[in-house]
């Protein structure tokens, strides 16, 4: 064994042990704060309702930090495999806009414009992609903001652009927002809630699995603009197959 294959599989052992080791006191705080819930009075004091639904959001933050960090390994270990099929990528943006947007009651999300774009994908691995891409506009956005979403088809590529409304990503941070780990934190731009995550790193993994691509536009004042292509479908793409 190399040493470069045997330090890539002792780092991936420790983010799994830590990952593992996280889990476990966040499933058990998580767990005591809805007993608490069930064990207060029915109306509870408006502080302690406040404190407990905190609890319960960054019980569900770190959880699922913990799950990118898991995907991440096993992606660098082993990826999945591709269950390719054919199917309209304006179709399933629809279809996840509808499933996200009642966890969203602050933020509207908006199909702007959605033009056929068939497309020969993962379609379970494209709507991951889909929903960590408005998870992190929601992050991004002003607390309120619209997220606009279009989808259309180009030359040879079906197109995704989700727009988020603020300016929270720097100059100086854009040629890094793909790396793992990434911080899209800004203290310049107070309406943004952003942090270091694992998602857009995720996502580009899957994208270029797809032999697609993912990129970020951002102008002050303008907000930012994440943007995924992937390869139309042809008349030679079968039904259903495993890649």
């Amino acid at each position: 064994m190399s040493y470069l294959r045997e330090q890539e599989q002792l780092r991936a052992k420790f983010l799994t042990a830590v990952a593992h080791e996280l889990e476990m006191p966040v499933t058990v705080i998580k767990g005591y704060g809805q007993l608490l819930w069930r064990w207060g009075p029915a109306k509870p004091d408006e502080r302690v309702r406040k404190a407990l639904g905190m609890i319960e959001a960054q019980c569900e933050r770190i959880h699922g930090r913990v799950q990118e960090l898991l995907e991440v390994v096993r992606f660098r270990m082993a990826p999945l495999e591709l269950r390719r099929e054919r199917f309209d990528l304006d179709t399933l943006v629809t279809q996840v806009l509808r499933r996200l947007q009642p966890a969203n009651p602050r933020q509207r999300l908006v199909l702007e414009h959605a033009r056929p774009a068939p497309v020969w994908a993962d379609r379970a691995r494209m709507e991951e992609v889909l929903a960590r891409l408005l998870d992190n506009a929601a992050m991004l956005s002003a607390r309120e903001g619209d997220i606009s979403v279009r989808v259309w088809s180009e030359a040879c590529a079906a197109v995704v652009a989700i727009h988020n409304e603020g300016n929270c990503i720097p100059w100086e941070h854009q040629s890094h927002l793909f790396d793992p780990f990434s911080d899209t934190t800004s203290a310049d731009y107070p309406g943004c809630h952003g942090g270091v995550t694992l998602s857009l790193y995720l996502n580009k993994l899957q994208l270029e699995r797809h032999q697609g691509r993912i990129w970020c536009e951002s102008a002050e004042h303008h907000g930012a603009t994440f943007f995924v292509s992937l390869p139309l479908a042809t008349e030679n793409d079968g039904a259903v197959a495993v890649a």
